[in-house]
């Protein structure tokens, strides 16, 4: 699913997003007969070798020729006749058998080989959106609530024939992702298939990387690739990067809330402001810039952050943020990151990434050593399935009700200590993908104007709802409701002609 074009000069690209899917799978119980080309032992094969060349030997001479007792000499004919690569003729020679002559003929300079039988029950899984085998693995608890791709209509009622079929194409592949030599695979026949049966139909969950990658003139290039990462690195086929590249393409990004421009104004993002080409934000000169260090903030308590802040880079740096913020912390602090999700179809989706990033982060919000701190999502009660959608990975979440809360904007927030504030921007228009940008910072001035633009947002709302703990907490806990909902926004200088936050009230659901 990858899109490249051929140019002069190219650039390095960037990791920018990881989308975790799920994918309907199905197991089946098949009946299979295996044949496998085991070659012979030393003195066997150039027994065989004898008899080709020599046409009729008699057993005295091979027992004279290689040196061998009687008994060792009668185990060796004996092997021999009864893997059917010799016969006695009716001289009382050692003669080829049929089968060594024809194998002989069709490959004369091959070794001898002996073709052993086998029975074995195989229990591949097959995908059911292209019915290609695909590798099995360690189901986790984070893939609950990820976007699902649904079963096609071809698929849902399948026959044996069409599974038995499947297979038998495919079985090179599914010999591949045993634990085999690659030579044993190969030299390995599917014979027949004498039943099979059905399991439960099951998801497992894919990861589709976005990487950019700047031209000298634009647009950015948009390189999506997906990987079966169990047990090897394998990649999808075609057929079904196509439905996983569908999926995405039809997802709807809602219109709601601020412009690109509005929000750079709202948090001071004087550098992002910069990059944007008729109203949409510019990726390919915004990385041509960074390639020459030209974004900083003017300061290392601000940095320039694309991606979630889940990707691995990104939250190296948020840890190292968070750790010198931390040293100056009294022996029993203990804070909550307070995350304001966005309406994009596909924010925080995401599993392994996610749940990593949680399980390095909370522990960090706390000097305590028998407690750790929290992260708490912030979301709009009828925007979604929240508790569905997202309890497995984010530990917390609290749901708010009134007018629509989430737009394009995520925040994540420890307050008076760290903040990330992001915009959802869309490389291509065509796509439902969106790549937040945006910056982190500890500087007082800009924590000040991000916590009051989240409080903007929760003013004068009625009380929220804790949702999903993990373990039996209140609410006060996670959140603080008079420093972000009963109180007046912090006194910050504001420019007069400053957009503020408007909302087109308007239920989606995704």
């Amino acid at each position: 699913m990858s899109e490249f074009e051929v140019s002069e000069l190219t650039f390095e690209s960037r990791l920018v997003n990881v989308i975790s899917l799920l994918i309907p799978v199905r197991s089946y119980t098949l009946h299979c007969a295996w044949t496998q080309e085991m070659p012979l032992p030393a003195i066997e094969e150039f027994t065989c070798r004898l008899l080709v060349l020599l046409d009729e030997v008699l057993p005295g001479d091979i027992r004279k020729y290689f040196g061998l007792t009687n008994r060792e000499c009668e185990i060796l004919i004996d092997g021999l006749i009864q893997n059917r690569l010799a016969v006695y003729s009716e001289s009382g020679h050692l003669a080829p058998s049929s089968m060594l002559r024809i194998k002989s003929q069709e490959t004369p300079d091959a070794f001898p080989s002996l073709t052993r039988y086998e029975e074995r029950v195989e229990t591949p899984l097959f995908d059911l959106l292209t019915l290609s085998i695909i590798a099995s693995r360690q189901q986790r608890r984070y893939r609950f609530g990820l976007p699902q791709l649904s079963v096609p209509d071809e698929y849902k009622k399948m026959g044996q024939q069409e599974v038995l079929e499947a297979f038998s194409k495919q079985y090179h592949t599914y010999l591949d992702l045993l634990p085999k030599s690659e030579h044993e695979s190969w030299q390995s026949r599917l014979y027949k298939i004498s039943s099979c049966e059905a399991g439960d139909i099951d998801q497992i969950s894919l990861d589709v990387a976005i990487a950019l990658e700047p031209t000298i003139t634009g647009p950015v290039r948009i390189l999506k690739t997906t990987e079966d990462k169990a047990r090897m690195r394998r990649p999808l086929t075609i057929e079904m990067e196509a439905k996983i590249s569908d999926f995405l393409n039809a997802q709807l990004i809602p219109d709601e809330g601020v412009s690109f421009e509005a929000y750079c104004s709202l948090v001071n993002d004087e550098v992002l402001l910069r990059y944007v080409q008729r109203g949409r934000f510019d990726f390919n000169a915004w990385l041509n810039a960074r390639r020459e260090k030209k974004t900083g903030y003017g300061t290392p308590e601000t940095t320039a952050m694309i991606g979630p802040i889940y990707l691995e880079a990104n939250r190296h740096a948020v840890v190292n943020f968070i750790r010198n913020q931390s040293k100056r912390w009294t022996e029993d602090a203990k804070h909550t990151a307070l995350w304001l999700g966005s309406s994009v179809p596909l924010w925080a989706a995401n599993g392994e990434l996610l749940s990593e990033f949680v399980y390095r982060i909370e522990p960090l919000l706390s000097n305590l050593n028998d407690d750790a701190g929290h992260i708490c999502a912030l979301l709009h009660y009828e925007l979604r399935d929240n508790k569905a959608s997202f309890q497995a990975r984010i530990p917390n979440g609290i749901t708010f009700k009134g007018p629509p809360l989430e737009d394009r904007v995520e925040i994540f927030l420890i307050p008076d200590e760290l903040a990330v504030v992001q915009y959802h921007c869309q490389p291509s228009s065509d796509s439902a993908i969106t790549v937040p940008i945006g910056y982190m910072t500890i500087e007082p001035e800009r924590l000040v104007v991000i916590e009051s633009l989240l409080k903007e947002r929760l003013l004068g709302r009625q009380m929220p709802t804790l949702s999903w703990p993990i373990k039996d907490r209140q609410i006060n806990e996670l959140f603080n409701v008079e420093r972000f909902m009963n109180g007046l926004p912090l006194s910050i200088p504001r420019n007069a002609a400053q957009p503020t936050i408007t909302f087109k009230p308007k239920k989606r659901e995704f």
